[in-house]
């Protein structure tokens, strides 16, 4: 059974979890590459866990890095966000759980 912080998450933040950010997700995705350039260190291929995704700011700009990424997060409606994002690009995200 989900604790009370994740069914507020998924039911309340997640609808609403890319506007908190105010600006587009493709602006954040971009803002997100420019910070984690500065500090990113590995290699070519190389595998990024993004802990806690959300509806993957960081995870494609981690993408764009260069990294294989596997995006972990609690709530299912973000991962599914996430999902419809991916496209053909290395990265994974768990199964989703049957409803």
């Amino acid at each position: 059974m989900p604790s009370s912080v994740q069914k507020h998450y998924d039911s309340l933040l997640a609808e609403h979890y890319d506007w908190m950010f105010g600006a587009s997700f493709e602006a954040k995705v971009l803002e997100q590459k420019a910070l984690l350039s500065e500090i990113a260190v590995g290699a070519q291929g190389e595998l990024a866990v993004d802990l806690g995704c959300g509806s993957g700011f960081q995870t494609l700009a981690l993408y764009e890095l260069g990294y294989r990424v596997l995006a972990l997060d609690l709530s299912q409606k973000l991962l599914g966000k996430l999902a419809g994002r991916i496209g053909s690009r290395n990265i994974t995200t768990p199964p989703r759980a049957s409803a």
